[in-house]
């Protein structure tokens, strides 16, 4: 750059020709391609997307096994007929299922920690959902919203054949509680292939879900930087799951208007809903292995949660909204406390349904509850 700094149209104008005023254009020598966009060849660049790549491929390198797939049980209560409600975690996508509910630091699994989940639900039968939602790297699998949800009502009538009436909470990470949606989209559609689970599902809690999508103004939007790096790595990708939880979607629009659609029109027996979303923003970059990417909100309130129903901020980014250090942990009493009101709002409901005293005037089962009564 320092021949071009000191061109003789600078020092000497009076004798200067055309051609040398105008060095950048006319001289070769002085402008070439290497010193005007050395973004694409210097070797610091060059370091820099070979340290990237090798870290995207890491990270494509993880698998799931077969027996990590499915519908696994955590916490089974020691008496089987003592169990009297169904709990089901969905993670969300690229999760590792034996990480995923697990905090980093104490180690702590809260959805089968004794002194958490399982203590506040002694009779609950608590499990996760399980499902290969890699993306990127050679154990990409292609997936759909619906075929994930499918098979998880699969293995629920598996689980359930002795206890189709059991009540079920779902709580789904990310991608997870998409996944939450079109189980009860398809539960209600088909219910004679699945008898029972429309009915019986009777709360939803929702972790950092994106329900209006993954803007494009976020690195893993379709154009944002670690989306393009990982393709730009060669390594093979599936983009089924991550297309549809872009901005816009019309899987994701048309899933999530017939879910609310369906909640509200369905009647008395619906689940009730709760969204929690994320405060702090998050180094998304990790997705990828890719630690210099700046931090960010990856699913903001907006996209968060679901017009007419409760919410709540969580002061954790979005990798965190799943995992809590311990049972004085304060997020984790906020989750624990929506979970025991569901629970308990179905016990209310189901016990006003065995002795008739449901009345044309309930139109949801918190009504049993008379109003704001502490649980």
């Amino acid at each position: 750059m320092g021949a071009y700094q000191s061109t003789p149209a600078e020092s000497t104008p009076a004798v200067s020709t055309p051609a040398e005023t105008a060095p950048a254009k006319s001289t070769p020598a002085v402008s070439t391609p290497a010193e005007l966009t050395p973004s694409k060849s210097t070797p610091v660049d060059s370091t820099i997307n070979h340290a990237r790549n090798k870290a995207i491929e890491q990270k494509a390198a993880w698998t799931i096994t077969p027996q990590q797939i499915g519908l696994k049980i955590l916490v089974q209560p020691p008496d089987a007929d003592d169990t009297d409600i169904d709990i089901v975690a969905i993670h969300g996508v690229g999760a590792k299922p034996e990480y995923t509910w697990v905090d980093r630091e104490s180690k702590v699994n809260w959805l089968s920690d004794p002194t958490m989940l399982p203590a506040a639900l002694p009779k609950a039968r608590i499990m996760t959902y399980n499902y290969a939602s890699h993306w990127f790297g050679d154990n990409a699998v292609k997936q759909s919203l619906s075929g994930v949800a499918n098979k998880l009502l699969h293995s629920l009538a598996d689980e359930r054949e002795e206890c189709m009436n059991r009540p079920i909470i779902i709580i789904g990470h990310c991608f997870g509680g998409l996944v939450a949606q079109e189980v009860y989209n398809a539960a209600v559609l088909l219910q004679e292939d699945h008898r029972g689970i429309a009915d019986s599902i009777a709360g939803i809690v929702f972790l950092g879900t994106p329900h209006r999508g993954i803007p494009e103004s976020s690195g893993l939007g379709t154009n944002g930087q670690i989306y393009q790096a990982i393709i730009e790595s060669k390594v093979p990708v599936q983009y089924g799951l991550m297309n549809t939880i872009a901005q816009d979607n019309e899987i994701l629009v048309n899933a999530v208007h017939n879910f609310t659609r369906t909640v509200s029109i369905r009647g008395n027996n619906v689940p009730e809903l709760f969204c929690f979303f994320e405060q702090k923003s998050c180094r998304v970059g990790r997705v990828a292995g890719l630690e210099d990417h700046p931090l960010e909100f990856l699913v903001t309130e907006s996209s968060g949660t679901l017009s007419g129903h409760p919410k709540e901020g969580l002061p954790l980014g979005h990798f965190a909204m799943n995992k809590f250090q311990n049972c004085q942990d304060d997020n984790y009493k906020s989750v624990r406390r929506q979970i025991l009101k569901m629970a308990k709002l179905r016990k209310v409901y189901k016990t006003y349904m065995t002795e008739g005293q449901v009345t044309a005037n309930i139109s949801r089962p918190r009504a049993l509850l008379l109003g704001n009564q502490a649980l």
